[in-house]
């Protein structure tokens, strides 16, 4: 069976922060963490790049790039990652 994954973005507007939920229906929504460096992602324009998540896996943030990348092109930005050693 080929995995389907669902993303869901819920405004917090308490603490003025969008949540993004990854969830892959192979596992019932659990997805396996691992001790790897987290990911940070940033949407960029011409003037400057803000960070719009965090994901504590690799494997967390692959599943998330389809849909970043299609919020990034409707709306004219760049995605862009890192991983921090420290």
């Amino acid at each position: 069976m080929k995995s389907k994954v669902q993303i869901k973005t819920v405004y917090d507007s308490s603490n003025k922060k969008t949540r993004l939920y990854v969830y892959n229906n192979n596992n019932k929504g659990s997805i396996k963490m691992s001790n790897e460096l987290p990911v940070k992602v940033y949407l960029e324009n011409k003037i400057c790049a803000e960070l719009i998540a965090t994901f504590q896996s690799e494997e967390l943030y692959m599943l998330a790039v389809p849909a970043l990348e299609a919020y990034a092109k409707e709306n004219n930005l760049i995605l862009t990652e890192s991983i921090d050693d420290e």
